[in-house]
């Protein structure tokens, strides 16, 4: 049944794609060929066929309003806002994701920012003269937080 039928020529098989549906046929053949004007056998019903048909313009949709204003109405492009709306799906997930993570780079930040105020006044106290602390002076901790905080 397979290739030695079709050549044989008893059945020629082709292909799905290269076949050509009878509508497509007459509809090449209409377009394709330039009308017969000239032939005796015109009737009237070809003769509206061939004249031109003009088509309305295009127009623009129009919301009224109850106060007699019409705004044009125009649509923003879904793939956008489904864009729009998912980038920030997955960054609210990242944030998520990466919360204990960001808070341990804050911590450290803080913990440096401290260390260097120290450092500074300790600066400051030397250039006084002295060589430490005053009596009763606890240094204060402006970038840490103190509650939560169980290793200082």
């Amino acid at each position: 049944m397979g290739p030695t039928r079709a050549r044989t020529g008893r059945r020629l098989s082709v292909p799905r794609k290269l076949s050509v549906s009878p509508l497509e046929s007459w509809l090449s053949l209409r377009y394709s060929l330039p009308p017969l004007l000239e032939s005796p056998g015109l009737q009237e019903e070809d003769i509206g066929l061939l004249e031109e048909k003009v088509l309305p313009p295009i127009s623009v949709p129009v919301v009224e309003d109850g106060e007699g204003s019409a705004t044009p109405l125009s649509c923003k492009n879904v793939l956008e806002i489904r864009r729009r709306k998912m980038n920030r799906h997955k960054y609210k997930k990242l944030l998520k994701r990466t919360k204990f993570l960001r808070r341990r780079v804050k911590d450290g930040r803080a913990r440096k920012k401290q260390k260097r105020f120290e450092e500074d006044l300790r600066k400051i106290w030397t250039r006084a003269g002295l060589k430490k602390a005053p009596e009763g002076w606890n240094t204060p901790k402006i970038f840490m937080k103190l509650h939560g905080n169980k290793r200082n």
